[in-house]
């Protein structure tokens, strides 16, 4: 998903400065799912004078330290800041996350490791007799070649 479609009614500066944003939140937050933009900027009916509302959904609530960080880093550039894990915002019934379900927009969404049109594998063979599977930027180590794991070649 490409982060400046979701955006693109948002004039240059905003836009620009949402996806600094969103960058820098993807390279701090493990375990980050999606990023959410709410209230009035996700209603277009932002002021000069609205905030930033933002939620990074989690699978699982980063450390109080880095939520407590950003929030502070976030607050000084007039962004609201929420965090939830998934679970959580799934399955909650306050307030502020049924608006948000009700009216929201996906900024980011982190990709399903084995989602078919995402996939892109390679494999090689080092000096260990070993193969290296690639498979969304992610490693695996295996000492038999691709073939041998039909659930992955069936992606193809």
């Amino acid at each position: 998903m490409k982060i400046d479609e979701s955006i693109s009614f948002l004039e240059g500066t905003t836009k620009t400065f949402i996806i600094k944003k969103i960058q820098y939140l993807i390279s701090r937050i493990p375990d980050l799912e999606y990023i959410i933009l709410f209230g009035s900027y996700a209603r277009t009916e932002q002021t000069i004078k609205s905030e930033i509302d933002l939620m990074a959904i989690t699978s699982s609530i980063p450390d109080r330290l880095l939520r407590g960080d950003l929030c502070s880093e976030f607050d000084e550039e007039n962004i609201d800041l929420v965090f939830y894990d998934i679970e959580t915002f799934r399955n909650s019934r306050c307030l502020l996350v049924s608006q948000v379900k009700k009216k929201r927009i996906v900024l980011w969404k982190n990709p399903p490791l084995l989602e078919k049109k995402h996939i892109k594998m390679q494999q090689k063979r080092d000096k260990s007799k070993s193969w290296t599977l690639l498979i969304c930027n992610y490693r695996y180590k295996t000492s038999q070649p691709r073939h041998t794991y039909p659930w992955l070649c069936s992606c193809f």
